[in-house]
């Protein structure tokens, strides 16, 4: 029974060796499965950053250009809309005669006080004088 014993000893105790080689050699494999799946991982986000990051830039660029073409029709439109304000400035302006002017002053009745001697040093007061009789007869003529 001792022999029996020896050898199923040994028969487990290579049994057992096998065994546990399997599991080193699996293990192995299970690390090098790894390594290559983490390998495999960054190399695929690494792709997926820089497509990314390319197509950001693209959008960007393309951002710019509609930005600059906006900013480009408003330039225009805004030098129209000056031209045409300037137009009819000038229109209104020139169909006013300096007679025309005088007469609708003249209409008008203009009321008056005395200004204190704080207003009559200030510039934003409109300072008269009494018209002079020859200024009075011109003006009739």
């Amino acid at each position: 029974m001792g022999d029996v014993k020896g050898v199923t000893l040994e028969a487990l105790a290579e049994r057992f060796d096998d065994v546990q080689d399997g599991h080193r050699s699996l293990s192995a494999r299970i690390n090098e499965y790894q390594g290559r799946l983490e390998k495999q991982n960054a190399e695929t986000h690494q792709r997926i950053v820089n497509e990314l990051n390319e197509a950001l830039a693209d959008l960007r660029r393309e951002l710019r250009q509609q930005v600059a073409e906006m900013n480009k029709q408003l330039r225009q439109q805004l030098e129209q809309l000056n031209e045409q304000f300037v137009a009819k400035v000038r229109e209104r302006i020139q169909a006013v005669t300096s007679d025309e002017i005088a007469e609708a002053l003249a209409k008008k009745i203009l009321v008056v006080r005395n200004a204190t001697r704080d207003e009559l040093n200030s510039p934003d007061v409109l300072k008269t004088r009494q018209a002079t009789l020859g200024e009075i007869h011109n003006r009739q003529n």
